[in-house]
C-alpha cells in the first residue's frame, strides 16, 4: 500500500496550485485598492505630519514570485523524445514536474513623487508658501476611479478562478 504525503508537492495538483496563484492575485489586487483609496482619501491632503510637502501618490508594483522568464519556463515544461523512437513522447517526469513552485502574484507599495506641481493661489491657506501658492498632492481621482475598477475587475477574476476549481474540486469528490 501506498503513503501518500499530504505535505509533498505531488499531491498540491494543478488544481490546488490555481487556488495558490489566485489567492496571490486577490492579495495583490487588494493591496492595490488599498493604495488607490488612500490616494483618492489624501487628494487634498498638502501637508503629511513627518514630512516635508503634500501627500504623495501610493502605487502598487506587481511581479511574479519567484521571477521566471518565458525560456524557463518553457525549458521545464518541455518533454523530451524517447531515444527508441522518433515518434514516441518519452516519460514525463511528474515527480519533478509536481515540485515546481507556481509563480505567485507579489505586490511592491511604492510613493511616486508629485511629477507635476498641482498650485493653487490660497494665500490664507496655512501651507500657503510666500507668494500664496499652496502645493497639493498629484492625484487624479478620476484616474484613481478608473484605477480602482481595474484592480476591482481582476479580483473578481481571481474569484472566478478560485470558485471554478472550488467547484471542480467538489467534482471529483461526488465520483
Amino acid at each position: 500500500m501506498e503513503v501518500i504525503d499530504l505535505k509533498s508537492g505531488l499531491f498540491r495538483g494543478n488544481i490546488y496550485r490555481s487556488l495558490d496563484v489566485a489567492a496571490s492575485g486577490m492579495t495583490a489586487q487588494r493591496q492595490r485598492m488599498d493604495a488607490v483609496s488612500s490616494n483618492i482619501a489624501n487628494s487634498t491632503v498638502t501637508r503629511v505630519a513627518g514630512k516635508q510637502g503634500p501627500y504623495l501618490r501610493r502605487h502598487v508594483l506587481m511581479s511574479a514570485d519567484p521571477q521566471q522568464t518565458f525560456a524557463t519556463t518553457m525549458q521545464r515544461a518541455s518533454m523530451k523524445l524517447d531515444t527508441t523512437s522518433t515518434r514516441h513522447i518519452g516519460d514525463f517526469d511528474s515527480e519533478a514536474a509536481g515540485n515546481e513552485t507556481p509563480p505567485l502574484v507579489k505586490g511592491k507599495e511604492i510613493e511616486i513623487p508629485n511629477m507635476k506641481k498641482n498650485m493653487l493661489y490660497d494665500p490664507s491657506h496655512p501651507d500657503a508658501d510666500k507668494d500664496g501658492y499652496v502645493v497639493y498632492p498629484d492625484v487624479n481621482v478620476i484616474e484613481e476611479m478608473v484605477d480602482l475598477m481595474v484592480a476591482s475587475r481582476a479580483f473578481e477574476a481571481n474569484v472566478t478562478v478560485v470558485n471554478a476549481a472550488k467547484g471542480m474540486i467538489t467534482k471529483s469528490l461526488e465520483i
